[in-house]
């Protein structure tokens, strides 16, 4: 075997670190992990099918968590609810160990872990979770008020609208050869974007991001083989 003078590894673990240059004597190792994920940024039609049947599985288990939910319920309970839409529909996993349902005060801030906090009537409950597919994640983020008849107040219905429209002026934005840098002004002055709008794939939050002036990002925006995740954090001082 010829011998190699320069690996690039973009993924690394213990058992790689003693073992390569044991069995790659004299070459030097790099970090190919920016490589993997700029190939990654384009997908292929394929992979653009993949991801539909993880959106499919997660909104079929979003589905099955708020027809279980009710005031008196655990949120691990609608969780598990949505867990076993997952399985029933073949999902490999779930995009992170602990896929959310929070209430309540766990809202704002969001707290981002299921909890046996038990909803309340009238709570606002937030289901944020992707099943997986082949390898490929969906997302998918709602908000819901609690119990048979319950109305948001005023103020959630004001915090809802002011990220719905925030979500609806960055969609009209999106478009092949626009460049991702561009998406906060269109969202508004009081979003929070981050890794919060994403192209996403293989991993759950995958590059290039919303804002990124990377090279990778203003590539993959002159093609319209993306896939896109779309979240809207409002930034407010006061409780909903």
């Amino acid at each position: 075997m010829k011998k190699l003078d320069k690996i690039a590894v973009d993924s690394w673990s213990a058992g790689m670190f003693d073992g390569f240059p044991q069995a790659f004597s004299g070459a030097k190792f790099i970090n190919g992990q920016q490589i993997m994920l700029g190939a990654r940024v384009v997908k292929t039609w394929d992979e653009i099918q993949c991801l539909k049947m993880a959106h499919l599985m997660t909104m079929s288990g979003v589905q099955a968590g708020l027809e279980a939910m009710r005031p008196g319920m655990k949120e691990c309970e609608v969780r598990a609810e949505i867990f076993h839409a997952f399985d029933h529909f073949g999902s490999e996993g779930a995009q992170t160990t602990n896929c959310i349902v929070c209430s309540g005060g766990g809202t704002v801030p969001y707290r981002r872990f299921t909890s046996d906090k038990i909803i309340d009537y009238g709570d606002l409950v937030i289901i944020d979770m992707g099943a997986s597919f082949n390898g490929y994640y969906g997302d998918m983020t709602r908000v819901y008020v609690a119990g048979k008849g319950a109305k948001p107040s005023k103020r959630q219905v004001e915090l809802h609208t002011a990220a719905y429209s925030a979500l609806k002026r960055a969609e009209k934005a999106i478009k092949p050869g626009g460049q991702p840098t561009i998406r906060r002004k269109p969202a508004g002055p009081n979003t929070s974007w981050g890794a919060f709008g994403t192209w996403f794939g293989r991993r759950r939050v995958e590059g290039p991001f919303i804002g990124s002036p990377s090279p990778a990002a203003k590539a993959a925006a002159r093609n319209s083989s993306r896939a896109w995740s779309f979240r809207s954090n409002l930034i407010t001082g006061k409780s909903a």
